[in-house]
Formats: structure tokens, sequence, C-alpha cells
């Protein structure tokens, strides 16, 4: 027969042996070592318990668990179908980041950069590359534009005028990396174009083209005479105001000149 104070004085004599196992990771708070008495535990930030986070001295003298490590927080490997998604990353541990990029002729579309969090996944959703595409370019009015049939980065366009008309602004324009043309699409202003020049006669100002409104005046040489109209305005329609003049000899001019050189003294 055991009395219940030897009991008693027993139970609380039981003691747990003290949890010397060492983890630079891992913070501790135990109450003591004997009967009843607990010991909780919790990790460094980066880092989570791999086992019980509470464990108590039993009657047995054991604790009822084996005081848990602390592993490192670590993100899964990031796989992807995308043959032209480039992904940079150091490690993939709590708080790291991978980076995302695409090589030229491609763009994001999505994060650049993706962080690991407490819970082992990433923060954001895998981005993806797209191919950059410069938007079809319009031919200007009384116009035209030559191309590939390709709008990708560094696929050019180029603009024409249909006659009687000139272009203002660029002729050629790339496509960019931002999916933007480096020029604007010009514009088609009707001209009119060099009339030429009358025989035995000369215009000024002389120039290729002439813009809407632009006067010319037309003379001819000496002992000629001009037939039509001594000047030339160009219409809104991109043609002339009238036909271009002739210069024609004059006779009486030419007749008294022969008639003086052939007299004799």
């Amino acid at each position: 027969f055991i009395s219940f104070s030897f009991v008693s004085g027993y139970l609380k004599d039981i003691e747990c042996p003290p949890i010397t196992a060492f983890d630079a990771n891992r913070v501790m708070e135990v109450e003591g070592n004997r009967m009843h008495q607990r010991a909780k535990f919790s990790c460094v930030e980066g880092y989570f318990l791999e086992g019980f986070d509470d464990i108590v001295c039993t009657p047995s003298g054991y604790w009822s668990h084996d005081p848990p490590p602390c592993k490192a927080i670590k993100c899964p490997i990031i796989k992807t179908d995308d043959p032209y998604l480039r992904i940079t990353h150091y490690n993939r541990t709590y708080g790291s980041r991978v980076f995302f990029s695409c090589p030229n002729g491609y763009k994001l579309n999505g994060v650049s950069f993706a962080t690991c969090l407490k819970n082992n996944s990433w923060d954001e959703t895998v981005p993806f590359c797209e191919e950059i595409i410069c938007p079809p370019p319009l031919p200007p009015i009384n116009g035209r534009v030559l191309d590939s049939g390709r709008f990708r980065t560094g696929d050019y366009v180029q603009y024409f005028c249909n006659i009687g008309y000139t272009l203002v602004g660029e002729g050629l324009s790339i496509c960019q990396e931002n999916g933007n043309w480096s020029k604007p699409a010009p514009t088609c202003k009707a001209t009119c174009e060099f009339p030429g020049e009358p025989a035995n006669g000369y215009l000024t100002p002389t120039q290729f083209n002439y813009n809407i409104g632009d006067v010319i005046s037309i003379f001819c040489k000496a002992n000629y005479r001009l037939h039509g109209s001594s000047y030339l305005k160009c219409n809104e329609n991109g043609h002339w105001s009238a036909a271009l003049p002739y210069c024609r000899q004059d006779t009486i001019n030419h007749y008294n000149s022969e008639k003086y050189l052939n007299k004799k003294y």
C-alpha cells in the first residue's frame, strides 16, 4: 500500500530534461522543466517552425514532443512555358525578389518582379512576353504608304504623295520598342509643279513645287513678245490659273533692226 502523500511528493519531483538543442533562428520561452510546465517556440523573421510550437513536460519525465527546428521560408521554383521570358533571382527565401524581363522586340505583360511571402508563395502572377507590334499605318489623303506587311520593332514604312501633292512631314517612320512609330504620319498638300519655261523666255521664281496661292511671272527675251498671261497663280486644286504663255518674235522690231544693220552709208 502506497500512501497518497508519498505519490504526491513523487509527482512533484518529476522533472523533464533541460532543453539544450540550440537553434540560432528559434525563440524559446520555457516556464520550467517540472511536470505540466510548458515550453513555447517561435522563429525569427524569414523562418518557420517545423513541428509543435507548444510542448509540455509529461508525468513520464519527458517532453510531449521534441523541440521543433526553424526552417528557412523558401518559395517554389518559378516555371513558365514562355520561351522568351527571362527570370533572374539569387535565392527563393522570404523577402527575396525574382525579376522578369524580355528580349528586344518583346515587352512584359504583367509585373517586372515578384516577392517571396511568409506563406512560401510569390506575391504576384508570373508575367509573359508579348511581341511589340506597332499599329498599321494609314495612308495620307491623296497619298499612299509602302510597307512590308510587318510592323514589328525595327520595321519601317515610307509615305508618298500622288502627283500634284507634296509631302508635309517625314517620309520614313520606324517601329520603336515602345510600340509607337518614330514619326507621326505626314500629310499631302496640294501644290503646283514647275510649269517649265517658254522658249525664248523665262519665269521667276524658279522652284520644283509651288504652294497654293503662289504667283510666278513670265518674261520674254529681247525682240520677243509674250502671248498669253504674264503671270500664273497656283490654284487650290494644284493647277495653274492659265496655260503657260509663249514668246513670239517681234516682227516689227526685228525688221527695223535688220534694216538698220543693212543700211549702207
